[in-house]
């Protein structure tokens, strides 16, 4: 995220943005140091605040993390003016854990980031274009062995990854460490019509119109999966390989409304002007409610059989007791920074927590009074874990973080290895048997040995899904899938079938095993599975359904399975029927989703005071007042 101002001299008149993670931009009110609270923006969620070193602050509702923005003026592209930019230098948590940022001062693009160990790494960017239109792209991404004085030579290690571009500036590989290509892009006007991972799996994307604001008709895969997309007023249509289509409405804000099914079943979603969820309503017409606090944090979620769900918060924003839909309560308290001291279940059983001064986890008390304690080394990796017992494992770690060797209690060694992609290669055990590990240029694993030397092959399509696997004895099991990449059949090592099929909605309807055994299921209109059919063992009766079914979309006016009746021979087989009770059927609420790049704030999003504050978000900015300065900002070159 950064704060964008039009120019130093007229920051104040043409007012602050914010631009966030998912690309939306928000102006932000004008505040001031002197300003004893700062301003909550209900919607998001968050504080907005300036420290009287020209820093402006955002905070998380409960004060967890703080992201920290710094002025820094830079030349205007195309212009004599300058820009003040107000980059992101730090992000912070409430126990004082910082990850810093370092941008140079005269391009205004970032050069170091040096997360919580203090490690540092270095973004370097280069001129992709001519020198009469510059097009400055991150070129490769580095690990430093600190971070550079001033004047002195950078020592630039191996790049952890690397990008390349096109003379428009258009990315076109991702490249990894290992030298070999991960991900790479094809562009048509600057637009991407095509992405290919490690895998081989291509992606093609199809445009009603090669412009800025063209949008995407089609999209399909290089193993035949499709998708099409038509836009109307207010809502969008999608259409899969298999002819089904769904509908997404949205309201003035883009925000999802309303989902139609390929079925003709709908999901209604009521949301207030600030996006949030209000009500949902599901395809069997049954209502789920939310209510919020002043500050946006949800109250009680009213289920359509009545029950209540209760939340209660603290004067920090914190999560003190819940209700759950036997009206029995979860009770929490934290310490000053926000961490979890203690959880009281309905029983009233209490477990407690111990954290060091950075939050690091000391300690585990449960119910009954027993503790596991974690001390650390100075990366802050758990090295040691005592159970209640007494009994003690270390643990030792790689220099890039990897787990290396577990000791036990008895003092004997499991060590780990891995290659330059930070994938297990071999497991070293304490009997002295070992494990081996193989890898795809995609990281996927292709073969197993045991500690028995026995070894197992794995095989994958392009988008991940294992279509075969192959033991020691070479005997193979294989799994099937249809053009909507649904798993439609299993043939184990002796030759037989597993297969499954599916409704219009993608659930579960008919299995027959490698038995032959058939098992129907049936469900409601809210997705719920309330009967269980089994068929028996009569293999042709087993494919005869199956071979019906075929795996393809079955209407859900259509039933899955119906007893059979004479003069079908199959009535002379038992039909089993279970009927199954409702599985989870209140939604949680959904999140707010948003469509397209960049959106203005809505109208209803005004910033406004509220109640305070967490206290220890207030205790870190006295903290930063006026001394407490961000990393430097000048150039390393």
């Amino acid at each position: 995220g950064a704060y964008r101002a039009a120019n130093a001299s007229s920051a104040s008149a043409a007012g602050l943005a914010y631009i966030d993670d998912q690309g939306r931009l928000f102006p932000l009110p004008e505040v001031d140091e002197d300003d004893e609270e700062p301003v909550l923006f209900e919607s998001e969620q968050i504080w907005f605040s300036k420290n009287p070193d020209g820093h402006y602050v955002i905070a998380s509702l409960d004060g967890s993390i703080a992201l920290r923005f710094a002025p820094l003026t830079v030349a205007e592209d195309g212009s004599d003016e300058d820009c003040t930019l107000f980059p992101l230098v730090a992000v912070e948590d409430a126990n004082s854990n910082h990850q810093r940022f370092v941008y140079h001062p005269l391009t205004g693009l970032p050069q170091y980031i040096i997360d919580g160990n203090d490690r540092v790494f270095s973004l370097n960017f280069g001129n992709v274009a001519d020198e009469q239109s510059p097009q400055m792209r991150l070129l490769s991404v580095s690990l430093l062995e600190g971070l550079p004085s001033f004047g002195e030579t950078v020592r630039v290690g191996s790049p952890l990854v690397r990008y390349e571009y096109n003379g428009s500036g258009d990315l076109i590989r991702v490249i990894g460490r290992d030298g070999n290509v991960k991900r790479s892009f094809g562009y048509k006007n600057n637009l991407m019509v095509s992405h290919t991972d490690a895998a081989g799996l291509v992606s093609e994307y199809e445009y009603d119109h090669y412009t800025p604001t063209g949008k995407v008709i089609r999209n399909r895969t290089s193993l035949g999966e499709e998708w099409r997309f038509t836009y109307h007023e207010g809502y969008t249509e999608v259409t899969d390989i298999l002819g089904r289509t769904e509908q997404y409405h949205y309201d003035y804000n883009n925000e999802l409304t309303k989902r139609v099914f390929a079925d003709g079943s709908t999901n209604l979603m009521e949301r207030d002007d600030l996006g949030r969820l209000l009500s949902h309503t599901d395809a069997m017409g049954r209502v789920t409610r939310y209510q919020y606090s002043n500050e946006g944090q949800v109250e009680s979620i009213i289920r359509p059989d009545g029950v209540i769900l209760h939340f209660d918060y603290d004067d920090n924003y914190r999560l003190i007791r819940k209700s759950d839909a036997e009206s029995c309560y979860h009770g929490y308290t934290y310490d000053e920074a926000g961490n979890l001291l203690t959880h009281t279940d309905p029983l009233k059983h209490i477990t407690r927590f111990e954290y060091a001064g950075n939050g690091l986890l000391l300690s585990v008390t449960d119910p009954n009074g027993s503790s596991t304690a974690y001390h650390y080394n100075e990366n802050h990796q758990p090295d040691r874990i005592t159970d209640c017992s007494g009994y003690e494992t270390k643990l030792s770690y790689t220099p890039e973080g990897q787990l290396a060797r577990i000791t036990d209690a008895l003092g004997q060694h499991t060590e780990y290895h891995y290659d330059a992609n930070q994938n297990l290669t071999l497991a070293l055990y304490p009997d002295g048997s070992k494990e081996t590990f193989g890898y795809d240029a995609a990281g996927r694993l292709t073969t197993h040995t045991d500690g028995e030397g026995h070894t197992t092959s794995y095989e994958y399509g392009q988008d991940g899904l294992p279509t075969q696997r192959t033991n020691a004895l070479g005997h193979t099991f294989g799994y099937h899938y249809d053009k909507a990449r649904r798993l439609v059949g299993l043939t184990n090592e002796n030759g037989a079938r597993y297969r499954f099929a599916y409704d219009i909605l993608d659930r579960l309807i008919a299995e027959s095993g490698f038995d032959h055994k058939l098992t129907g299921y049936r469900y409601n209109a809210g997705n719920e599975l309330v009967e269980q059919h089994e068929f028996g063992d009569d293999a042709s009766l087993a494919a005869k359904l199956m071979a019906q079914l075929g795996g393809q979309p079955i209407p859900r006016s259509r039933p899955a399975f119906r007893r059979p009746r004479q003069p079908n021979p199959a009535a002379d087989y038992r039909v089993q029927t279970r009927r199954i009770g409702t599985l989870n059927p209140y939604p949680r609420p959904q999140q707010r989703q948003v469509s397209g790049n960049r959106l203005p704030i809505r109208p209803g999003r005004q910033p406004r005071p509220c109640r305070q504050p967490p206290q220890h978000y207030l205790l870190r900015l006295q903290r930063q007042r006026p001394n407490h300065r961000p990393a430097p900002m000048e150039s390393t070159d």
